[in-house]
This record gives structure tokens, C-alpha cells and sequence, in this order.
């Protein structure tokens, strides 16, 4: 159908070209006549050769065009995927890169092309007569004349054209392929204008044409003042070349409304056809008539574009690029000499064919005693013509070729940079075993990324059996199965053959380049192609596979795109799992969904991916029956193909939605948010099995205290944190069992309550103060009660102040220290320990010392769960900082790396101090955290502190073994207006942290102990 459309579009051309220029058809059709198939072989100007050294012409002028597009662009484009968008000169509104008012594709687009289309045809009008002349020069005839120049020339613009719209050609609706079949001719019919022009302005040379133009033809005075200016014919012939190309380029074409197609069609094709009629056609049309009359006889070779000072310094300086090429870059100097040399067999090969085939005829023709003289006199006639032939070609294409020789250098040594651009990137959490913990929801066409390390073999195999197979040793010195290989430095040689057998051939690079450039739809024309071979081999010059197959997987559509892009994604939403708990069966059917659409052929017919579930057994003798195919090929082992038999489907086919609870999906967020500049996936120290574990103990301790889950209309919230003391690592998390707010990192926190006490004694410590605190009223001062209520009246120490968790020792310390300098000490190792201040806290202030000096000690200062876990573990890991941490790595998909997150590490505390603080620490189980014991392991160390804030609000209890730590928190709280009040509220069960809290933190010791 496409062949037909352009065979069709081509017709009208030349139907368009006979009503116009009648006289200039008149003289082709006359040329046309006159050719019969020559009497002797000696006249080289027989119409195979010549007709197939202009075929060899055209066709390099048109790479010429091609590939100056692609220098011009190279330099208007920041990187790799902008540049192949720009070099295909068709925009759509799709997205930015295709927009056609965008200032780069406007110049490239809609100006520079045309000027590149018109210098093309100026230089295949050089070649052309170069090589005629050529040939009459060596041969002292005048074979060749100034009308042979321009019948090939009309010859070569038909080849050309007919190249051009074959190039543009593609499958698209047949409203939208008539329009752009017409737009596409319409644009080409400057191809026609522009060789004119030259031959025209080249005509004016001769006096005879220049004075006889007006006495053949009537001008009117601005037509006269025109033909005879080469420089406004050249200028005028330029600005119907751009009205021509403007609906083709704004790609026009391409919208649903048919009948503002047939109005654009019908205004740019009446702009054309007005100011050809009424200014040009009547000059261009005197050609015909003045070749066909007194054609002239000779061809005069043509002025030289430099002079030979200038022609040598360029061919020296071609010389140096090919030398510097192979010293440093050997395997693409070995790559681009293959297709020279490739080219030049082809190009000898056919020569020869048509040689000999006239030979036979000629011996076929004459007489029979003559047969056995004519191959040796003849061998040396066709050796003399080959060469002859050969040097007039290469003299003739050589400006051309060498347009395109640098062009190709530049992008080897300098590919434009590919960057990795996806919106659809999202924020994603995984454990250790690859079970996602939190995956971000923007409602659209979501890609979670994944890296080469997270990809299984198998799924790799079946990808490369698929799609590519020479895809791995595509940087190899030599391709892999040779003409037949589907990479080789990102060049695609299944394209030419599986253009004829079906199928796209495209490898995975340029299924990567075409997916970032076209996002949304693709035009799967042979000039997209083109460019994406360039684009794909400068891909291949900066990636190494692992890198083009990673962020392959993070953009293509796979299962029909149901919402979703990236093979992890799809992994999750097809069947629940990521890719590497995948079975080999699942595997393959990914694979083969990779394609977009939204059905999957089985034998019977096709289904659509969202009824896979019920087809499941005919779909799995499809995915076998494909497998035993590959199997018999040596793809893939008999081991693979019977376990591949052995596995199901496990079709879930629904949007993935992690186990983790809200508040702990809002507690990883907030954390990823903070992160995101350096990745996108990340790798978190939580599992799936301890948060598992975590939330029976919830469950447990919920079940424990049904009675006090709700005191009139308010609700028991809890939250804990688990930390590997270490480490600093974040391995368990619970931020409340209702609701969406996390209540280990809310607002500024809640009163720490006794929790802070430690960390006063400990900083006495470290300023060598003796901690001997009386436990007792001060005379003539305030002194709060202990909790119960009983003062011992006498100095204590680190253990029992600890262990029975005392107020009044610890607000006494104003005896032995000032206190307001002792907790500014405090808040500066908080500091260092990157804890933010209490905002509701002013140490400083003078008219709030009283009041400071009572609460600071009594746990008034506001701290978050998240930072008292941080404060606990710089205190049992002997004063070292360990900086808490939820991540190990991220992979960042648009440099395709993972990063590892570096353990930071800081000397806080003396460690003899510390261990002062954890030896009163261990007797709190014969204190406030009495009531647990019986729930803990016997005969083992631990370290404890219980907390309760002011009238019993809030609960706390800090519990480690030494490695493991966890932090749990208890208050009442109800929904005021869509916020959670957590101050305002009842006391806590039994008004105590030790019974309530610390029952939690038991609770989670037991279950974490069991899982780690």
C-alpha cells in the first residue's frame, strides 16, 4: 500500500510537471525516443552505464542530503535524543521536541533543509557534468553533450525524489496517508524547481539562451527582471522551495480534521502553482526549447569550488582524519572502512555485470568466426572503460563524499551526548529480598526504575532472543552473522532483509532512541530509521550494553501498557512480583508482550491482556510451543525449556499496591523525598519480614490492652522505631496502626519525657562532674516528686537516678553546675548528632529560667521518635555517632548508576562514659520496667529507660539488647479537623511508659529477635 501511495504521488509530480513546463517535457520525451539499445559496444555512452553511474550519482547526492541535515543539526541540538527528533525534519505537537515553532526546528526544519536540498542539486548538476565531461575528455569525443546533462540531471531529481518520498513513507490512517502522501509530493515538487534553476542560471552563460529567452516567451516586467538574476531566481526558487515544504514540515498531515487538510493543501498548493506560472515556468520551460533546437555541442568543465591549493590542503587534511582515526579509535576506523569497501564492491560488482552482459550480447550478435576474437579485444575495451567510469565517479562524487566522510568522523569521534531523560520516573523502596516496600503513585504512566544488577539471566536471554540477538557483542571488531546481524556498533543490517520478509528490524538501540523520541506514537517511516541507525551508533560509542538494556527496561511498554512503562512496573502489575522472583514462564510472556497493543496471540486468535487470566492454559502452550522453537535453534538449554514447562502463571494483572501500612508508606516518603535528587529506586535496611514482624507484635499488644484502645472518643495511638545499634541502620518501622500521619517523625515531636535524663548525666560526665545527686527537697527552692512520690533524702548515682527514672536528683544538679550552661551543653551534642532544636524551646531566655531549670531535666524539650532513636543509638554504641540511616543504595536511571550511601561516623561522647550510663541502664528492669520482665528473655543484658510526660499524655520506652534497638511511643488522640491531637488528651493505660509502652517494646524485641 505505502509502495503504491508513493508510486501514485510520483505520477502526479510528473503529471504536474507536463502542464507546466510542456516544452521541457517535450525535450525529455524526445530524449527519451532516441534511446535504443546501441549497435557498438565502443560507444560508452550506452544507456545502461550511464544510466547506472547517474543512478550511483543520485544516490550519493541524496546520502550528501542526508548527512549534511545531520552535521547541520548536530550543531543546533544539546543532546543525542533531540538531534535524531531534529535530523527527521517532520514535527507534530506530540511533545516539546517535536513541536514545530520551537526556534531549532524552525531553522532546521523549515529553512535549512530546503537551502541543503538546493546545494544538493547544484552539486549532483556538478557531478553529472564533471563526469560527462570526464569521460568525453579522456575519450576526445563529444559523446556526452549539455542536453545529455540534463536529461540524466532530470533522471537523477526523478530518483531522487522517488528516494525522498520512499524514505518518508509509513503506515498511518488513510486520510492521514493521502494528505501526506500529497504534502510529501507537493514538497518535492521544489526538487524539480531547484534543479531548474540551476540549469537555467547555468544556461544564461551561453548568449544565444539569453537572448533568445524573449523574443520565444512574453515576460512581464517583474518576470523579465527576475530570469535573468541569478540571484533572485536562486532567491525566489529557495522561498517557493520553504511555502512548499511548510505543510510537510508542521507535519499538518497528521491531524484528524480532513477538511483543514484539504484546505492547507489547497492554499500552499495554489501559492505554488501561482508564483511558478506567473514567474518562473515560462524561463524554466525555454530549456526544453532551446535543447531541443540548438542544443550545445560541448561540455566545458566546471569552475572549481577551490583552487587546487585549497583542494589539497583537504585532501591532506582527510588523510590526517583517517590516520588519526585508526590511532585512536581503531574498531570504528575497521567499522566505517567496512562500508567503504562494502560500497565500492557493490557499486564494481553491478558495473561489471553490465559490462559483461553487453559483452555476451555483442558475442551472441556477431558472426560466428568472430566469437572467439571478440572477449579478448573486448576485455581490454571494458578494463580502459572501467577504469575511465570509475575515475569520472569518484572525481565527480568526491565533494560530496567527502561532506560525508566528515560528517561521519565527527559523529565518531564526538557522538552527541545521550541523556537520559524519563517523567515518568517514581520514588520506590525495596528491601534486601527485592520485595517493594513503597512505590510512589503519580496516577500516570508510572516507571518504576530498575538496574542491569536487578535484571535475572534468563529475562535478558529471552529479550536478546527476541529482539536482538548480536546485541551483547555489538561492539565486536567484525558483525556477527555478517549481513544478517541485528547490531554491529548500533547498525542494523535484519533491516534491509526483514524490509522484504516482515518486521521492523530495529535492534534495542534503536528501539531506545525511537522510544525517547517519540514517546507517544511512532512513524514508522525508512527516514526514522535512517536516523535512528545514526543515533543508535553514537549510542553505541558512549554506553556499553548493560547500560543501553537497563534504560531499555525503564521506558518500554510492556503487557499493553496498562498504565504503566519500565519491565519492573509491568513485573509488579502483571503478576505481583518483581522480575527476578519471576519464573521462567513469566519471564517469557513479559517478553512477549513487549510489543504496544493492547491484545496477545494464541492459537486460537488473539486476547486481551486484561482476560489473560482466563486463558492461561492456551497462553502457556503458545509461550511452550515458542520456547521448543528456540530450543531446536540452540537458544535456549533443554534444562531451561523443562523447567520453563514445569512453571504457571501467576496472573494478577491489577495495579501493585505495597503491604506496608500508610503511616510507614508516609514514613518512607517523607525520607525518599529528602533523597530524591540521588535516586529514584532505592535499596532500605526495613524488610518486608520485619515489618511483618513488627505488626504482630502490634497486633499482639493491641489484643493485650482491648480494654484501652478507646477512652471516650479518643483512640490509642502507638508508633516504634527499630534500629541495628552498629549500624545505624532503620530495620523495622511502625508509625501508628489508623490514619495517614507517621508518629515517629510528626512535627517537632512530643515531651521526651525521663528519656532525656541519660543524656544529663552523661553530659556531667564528660565535664567531669561527680555524679552524686541529692534526692530530696532543697530548702527555699522547688523540687518536683519522683513517681512515687517518696524522696530518699539522700545523694544517689548514675544507677539508681536511672533505674527508678528520679526527678529530683536530676533537677538538683543546679547544685553542683549551672544548669542553664550544663543543658546548652546538652542541645550542642544534639546538634552535632544533626537533632533539630525544639522550636518551643529557648534555653537563653532569661525570664524563663525558673521554669527551664525545672522542665529542661523533667523531659519538657520536644524530640521526635526518629531523633530519639538517634540520640539512644550515639549512646549505646559508646558515644560513637552512627547517622541513622533508611537507605543503603539508590539507583539513579538517569545515569544509570547505583549509589552506595556512605555510614557517617562521629566520636559524640567519651565511651567510658557511655558505659557508665548503660551499666544504670541494665538495673532498669528491677525499676520502672519491672512490669515487662517476666515478657523478656532471661539471663540476658539489657538496656532500658522508661518515660512519661506530664500528666501520663504520652508513653515511652527505649529497650536494647546492644545490637538491636527499638523505641516505642503510646498516647490517646482523636481527629480535630483533619489534624491528629496528640496534647490535649487523656492519660496514657496505667499512666505509666513502663506498663504501657514498654509491654510494646517487649512485644517487638520478641518477634524482631525471632526474624533476624
Amino acid at each position: 500500500m505505502i509502495l503504491i501511495l508513493a508510486i501514485v504521488g510520483f505520477t502526479i509530480l510528473l503529471i504536474g510537471m507536463i502542464l507546466i513546463l510542456k516544452d521541457f517535457s517535450r525535450f525529455i520525451l524526445h530524449k527519451i525516443k532516441k534511446i535504443s539499445f546501441p549497435k557498438e559496444f565502443v560507444d560508452f555512452g550506452e544507456q545502461a552505464v550511464s544510466v547506472y553511474t547517474i543512478c550511483i550519482i543520485s544516490i550519493i547526492g541524496f546520502l550528501f542530503y542526508k548527512f549534511t541535515i545531520a552535521f547541520i543539526d548536530y550543531f543546533l541540538t544539546k543532546d543525542l535524543i533531540s538531534f535524531f527528533v531534529l535530523m527527521r525534519g517532520v514535527f507534530t505537537t506530540n511533545t516539546e521536541l517535536q513541536n514545530p515553532i520551537s526556534p531549532q526546528n524552525i531553522l532546521s526544519g523549515m529553512f535549512l533543509t530546503p537551502a541543503v536540498q538546493f546545494i544538493t542539486f547544484y552539486l549532483i548538476f556538478r557531478a553529472i557534468r564533471t563526469f560527462m565531461f570526464t569521460i568525453n575528455h579522456h575519450y576526445n569525443t563529444t559523446v556526452y553533450r549539455e542536453g545529455d546533462v540534463l536529461f540524466f540531471g532530470f533522471l537523477t531529481v526523478l530518483l531522487f525524489m522517488f528516494l525522498d518520498i520512499f524514505f518518508y513513507s509509513q503506515n498511518i490512517p488513510l486520510a492521514s496517508k493521502i494528505a501526506h502522501f500529497s504534502y510529501l509530493a507537493i514538497s518535492k515538487i521544489s526538487s524539480f524547481c531547484y534543479f531548474l534553476a540551476i540549469a537555467h542560471i547555468h544556461l544564461l552563460k551561453y548568449k544565444h539562451y539569453k537572448e533568445t529567452l524573449p523574443t520565444y516567451v512574453k515576460l512581464n516586467r517583474f518576470a523579465n527582471n527576475v530570469i535573468f538574476s541569478p540571484f533572485k531566481v536562486v532567491f525566489l526558487t529557495y522561498a517557493i522551495g520553504i511555502i512548499l515544504y511548510l505543510p510537510f514540515y508542521t507535519g499538518i498531515q497528521f491531524i484528524e480534521n480532513n477538511f483543514a487538510i484539504l484546505l492547507f493543501s489547497l492554499f500552499f498548493g495554489g501559492v505554488f502553482f501561482f508564483t511558478l506560472k506567473t514567474v518562473l515556468s515560462k524561463g524554466f520551460n525555454y530549456i526544453g526549447v532551446i535543447l531541443l533546437a540548438e542544443s550545445p555541442e560541448y561540455i566545458s568543465p566546471n569552475p572549481i569550488l577551490f583552487n587546487h591549493t585549497i583542494e589539497k590542503k583537504l585532501i591532506i587534511g582527510q588523510v590526517l582524519f583517517v590516520v588519526l582515526l585508526f590511532l585512536l579509535k581503531v574498531k570504528i576506523f575497521f567499522f566505517l572502512l567496512f562500508f567503504f569497501l562494502l560500497f565500492g564492491v557493490v557499486y564494481l560488482i553491478f558495473l561489471l555485470t553490465i559490462y559483461f552482459i553487453h559483452l555476451g550480447i555483442s558475442i551472441l550478435h556477431a558472426q560466428w568466426w568472430l566469437r572467439l576474437s571478440i572477449p579478448n579485444i573486448k576485455m581490454k575495451i571494458i578494463r580502459e572503460y572501467l577504469i575511465a567510469n570509475v575515475k569520472g565517479t569518484l572525481k565527480a562524487g568526491s565533494p560530496m563524499l567527502a561532506i560525508i566522510l566528515m560528517t561521519v568522523v565527527i559523529l565518531s569521534f564526538f557522538p552527541k551526548k545521550f541523556v537520559n531523560k524519563n517523567d515518568n520516573f517514581i520514588l520506590s523502596a525495596f528491601d534486601k529480598a527485592d520485595v517493594p516496600l513503597f512505590v510512589e503513585s503519580t496516577g500516570g504512566n508510572d516507571c518504576i526504575p530498575i538496574s542491569y544488577d536487578q535484571i535475572p539471566d534468563f529475562l535478558l536471554k529471552c529479550i536478546y532472543i527476541q529482539e536482538d540477538r548480536c546485541f551483547p557483542v555489538q561492539n565486536s571488531f567484525l558483525p556477527k552473522n555478517y549481513l544478517r546481524s541485528s547490531n554491529w556498533h548500533g547498525f542494523s543490517f535484519a533491516i534491509f532483509y526483514r524490509m522484504f520478509m516482515g518486521g521492523g528490524g530495529s535492534n534495542l538501540n534503536m528501539q531506545l532512541i525511537k522510544n525517547m523520541g517519540y514517546p507517544k506514537t511512532f512513524p514508522q517511516d525508512i527516514q526514522r530509521k535512517f536516523y535512528e541507525i545514526i543515533a543508535s551508533y553514537q549510542l553505541s560509542l558512549q554506553c556499553n550494553p548493560e547500560d543501553i538494556i537497563s534504560h531499555y527496561l525503564n521506558r518500554v511498554s510492556v503487557n499493553g501498557g496498562q498504565g504503566h512503562s519500565g519491565i519492573m512496573t509491568a513485573s509488579l502489575y502483571t503478576f505481583g512480583l518483581p522480575p527476578n522472583k519471576l519464573n521462567y514462564l513469566e519471564v517469557m510472556y513479559l517478553v512477549l508482550t513487549l510489543k504496544r497493543g493492547s491484545q496477545f496471540r494464541i492459537d486460537s486468535g488473539f486476547i486481551n491482556y486484561q482476560d489473560a487470566e482466563r486463558y492461561k492454559k492456551e497462553i502457556k502452550k503458545t509461550l511452550v510451543t515458542k520456547a521448543e522453537v528456540w530450543q531446536e535453534h540452540g537458544l535456549i538449554t533443554k534444562k531451561e525449556l523443562v523447567r520453563l514447562k514445569s512453571n504457571d502463571l501467576r496472573f494478577l494483572n491489577k495495579k501493585f499496591r505495597p503491604a506496608s501500612l500508610t503511616t510507614t508508606n508516609e514514613f518512607l516518603k517523607k525520607q525518599l523525598n529528602e533523597y530524591s535528587l540521588q535516586g529514584k529506586t532505592f535499596l532500605t535496611s526495613i524488610s518486608q519480614q520485619n515489618q511483618q514482624s513488627i505488626l504482630t507484635a502490634v497486633g499482639d499488644f493491641e489484643r493485650k490492652f482491648k480494654n484501652y484502645l478507646q477512652k471516650r472518643d479518643y483512640s490509642l495511638y502507638s508508633a516504634a522505631l527499630v534500629v541495628n545499634v552498629k549500624t545505624g541502620e532503620i530495620i523495622a518501622h511502625h508509625g501508628g496502626s489508623t490514619g495517614v500521619t507517621d508518629l515517629t517523625t510528626l512535627g517537632s515531636g512530643s515531651p521526651m519525657a525521663s528519656l532525656i535524663k541519660p543524656f544529663l548525666l552523661l553530659e556531667m560526665l564528660e565535664e567531669k562532674i561527680n555524679v552524686s545527686l541529692y534526692d530530696g527537697k532543697i530548702p527555699g527552692k522547688y523540687t518536683p516528686n519522683n513517681s512515687n512520690h517518696i524522696y530518699s533524702n539522700r545523694y544517689v548515682g548514675v544507677t539508681e537516678i536511672l533505674s527508678k527514672s528520679l526527678n529530683a536528683p536530676v533537677v538538683n544538679i543546679r547544685e553542683v553546675t549551672s544548669p542553664i550552661e550544663l543543658y546548652s551543653n546538652v542541645e550542642n551534642r544534639f546538634k552535632q548528632m544533626g537533632i533539630p532544636p525544639d522550636p518551643f524551646l529557648y534555653i537563653e531566655d532569661s525570664e524563663r529560667t525558673n521554669e527551664i531549670v525545672l522542665n529542661y531535666p523533667l523531659g519538657s524539650r520536644n524530640m521526635t521518635l526518629l531523633n530519639i532513636a538517634q540520640a539512644y543509638q550515639t549512646l549505646l554504641n559508646d558515644g560513637v555517632l552512627i547517622k541513622l540511616s533508611l537507605f543503603k543504595s539508590a539507583f539513579n536511571p538517569l545515569t544509570n548508576k547505583t549509589i552506595q550511601f556512605p555510614r557517617i561516623k562521629k566520636q559524640i561522647y567519651n565511651s567510658i562514659n557511655t558505659n557508665d550510663i548503660k551499666k544504670g541502664l541494665t538495673h532498669t528492669l528491677e525499676g520502672t520496667a519491672s512490669y515487662i520482665k517476666p515478657y523478656l528473655p532471661q539471663n540476658q543484658t539489657f538496656y532500658i529507660k522508661t518515660g512519661t510526660s506530664d500528666k501520663a499524655k504520652h508513653g515511652y520506652t527505649v529497650l536494647s539488647d546492644g545490637e538491636v534497638l527499638i523505641i516505642t511511643y503510646i498516647s490517646y488522640g482523636k481527629i480535630i479537623h483533619e489534624n491528629l491531637e496528640l496534647n490535649n488528651t487523656p492519660p496514657i493505660p496505667h499512666e505509666s511508659g513502663g506498663h504501657s509502652a514498654a509491654v510494646l517494646a517487649a512485644l517487638i524485641y520478641n518477634q524482631i529477635r525471632m526474624s533476624i
